[in-house]
């Protein structure tokens, strides 16, 4: 009884917050030589947590509150995944050109000039843009062709583009925000090289020279509000939005809230009238790239690009434009 009793105080001070029953169960699986039953170290526990008797075991440290003790445990805080989420807000008279899916190096320059000459008559003052402007093919987790990866390259095109983006639009607002396509590069990292990850140098603002460009990153799924539209890349939402129709009606069903995306490389609105004639319409907008990837050359897509107006707090006009054959068409 003398060592039994010596193993049950060692573990009502290891663990003394621990019901008797889910106690006893501990000793006993660690201690079987001592212990020849469950039912005899639950006795044991019970009578040393006792035997002071009844009006002292009371204010015994070993037991719970629901035994009659008085240690209360202490809820430990959550872990937050993603610091400082939130939406990020643009109001005010704004002139915005969105451009997405460009997906560089295998953009088409022909489409990206044309969308940038037609927004430079607009006096664009932001230049959004919203995902999948990278494609990282070479640090993809697809199969891809071995003759095709060229880390090296790809950044250096994608320098070069940004570097010609800054002079065409040299007094705008310019805000990159990251795509599933992006976001290829951090998780590589990841897996890759986790060593790197906290070396400046190869931060994803820092490689691509942000601040020299004087470029606003938006990452974490974050989306972005211009009055009362919000814009997301599209992959925000895990489960396809593309489905039921089309994307823009596939977004009004997830979102409920007058929204545009791109992602899905194709054209489409969707409008809907609630109880007090309130509208509502989500826009999808196309790609700038390949329209005939060799991972799906038969498909939807299509060129083009977005411009959208706003003023005050509220109000915004949205401008869809396709490209075929080299001229602009609006929706």
């Amino acid at each position: 009884m003398a060592l039994q009793g010596d193993v049950v105080k060692k573990y009502l001070d290891k663990f003394p917050n621990t019901s008797s029953r889910a106690l006893s169960r501990i000793i006993y699986n660690e201690n079987k030589k001592i212990f020849t039953t469950e039912s005899l170290a639950y006795s044991t526990v019970r009578y040393y947590r006792n035997a002071a008797g009844k009006k002292s075991a009371k204010n015994s440290p070993h037991l719970t509150p629901f035994e009659g003790g008085n240690a209360f445990p202490k809820l430990p805080e959550g872990i937050t995944s993603l610091d400082n989420w939130e939406i990020v807000k643009i109001t005010g008279d704004h002139n915005v050109l969105i451009m997405g899916d460009i997906h560089i190096p295998y953009h088409v320059k022909s489409i990206v000039e044309i969308a940038v000459k037609t927004a430079k008559k607009r006096k664009i003052d932001i230049v959004l843009l919203n995902g999948d402007i990278f494609d990282f093919f070479a640090i993809s987790r697809w199969e891809k062709d071995p003759t095709k990866r060229d880390l090296s390259k790809e950044i250096n095109v994608c320098l070069q583009f940004l570097e010609w983006l800054r002079h065409k639009f040299p007094h705008a607002r310019i805000i990159f925000k990251h795509g599933n396509h992006e976001e290829r590069y951090e998780r590589y990292m990841w897996l890759k090289a986790p060593e790197l990850l906290k070396i400046d140098n190869f931060s994803f603002p820092n490689l691509f020279h942000f601040s020299q460009y004087g470029i606003e990153e938006v990452k974490d799924m974050k989306p972005i509000k211009l009055n009362e539209l919000f814009v997301i890349h599209g992959h925000e939402y895990k489960f396809s939005i593309s489905n039921p129709v089309n994307p823009a009606r596939g977004l009004y069903l997830r979102s409920k809230k007058n929204a545009i995306t791109n992602h899905f490389h194709q054209s489409s609105s969707h409008s809907e009238k609630d109880i007090e004639d309130k509208v509502t319409t989500c826009w999808s907008l196309p790609c700038m790239c390949d329209l005939h990837p060799d991972y799906m050359p038969l498909n939807k897509h299509n060129h083009g690009f977005g411009i959208v107006e706003t003023s005050g707090d509220k109000f915004f006009n949205v401008s869809a434009y396709k490209i075929i054959d080299g001229r602009i068409f609006s929706e």
